[in-house]
């Protein structure tokens, strides 16, 4: 195996597998209010670090990931490739702004700030953030099953791993 096909082997599973390790490990639940994520980060902050570390991975391998992948689907399936990598790609990009989130519960936590503080000051999030979330859960969901869509019907991979991707 060369050193080229080494990297996309290991680059293109590396970015979900962050983020579902990510989700498994989050300290708090994606519906709870900004008071109950400061309080669940301050009784975890070891896993909020974690967090970090894996949203890191994520931000430096789910872009390129899909350029690959779409590589290899765009030849057979140009549409649904376009179509993907049109959601997936401004979704992964805004992924930093996702990030830095969770790292002002973190800092403030770390810092020693107290929660009704660290409360306050996360909730006064600026309206981008919002936009972002919406942006990366679009592009996440939508345009991850529109590239397993494309996985599919390129014949690129075998079955089995177009239905992972769509599920």
């Amino acid at each position: 195996m060369n050193a080229a096909r080494l990297a996309t082997a290991v680059v293109i599973p590396a970015g979900p597998a962050a983020v579902a390790v990510l989700r498994y490990m989050l300290p708090y639940d994606t519906t709870d209010d900004t008071a109950a994520m400061v309080h669940k980060v301050a009784a975890d902050p070891q896993a909020q670090s974690l967090v970090l570390w894996l949203g890191l991975v994520a931000v430096l391998t789910l872009v390129p990931g899909a350029l690959w992948v779409g590589g290899l689907t765009r030849p057979r399936a140009p549409r649904l490739t376009t179509a993907a990598l049109l959601l997936l790609i401004p979704g992964y990009l805004v992924l930093p702004s996702l990030v830095s989130e969770d790292a002002l519960l973190w800092s403030g936590v770390a810092a020693g700030l107290d929660q009704a503080t660290l409360t306050r000051l996360a909730a006064a999030e600026h309206l981008t953030l919002a936009v972002a979330g919406g942006v990366f859960v679009l592009g996440h969901v939508v345009g991850t099953v529109l590239l397993g869509l494309a996985l599919w019907a390129s014949r690129t991979v075998p079955r089995w791993a177009a239905v992972l991707t769509i599920v």
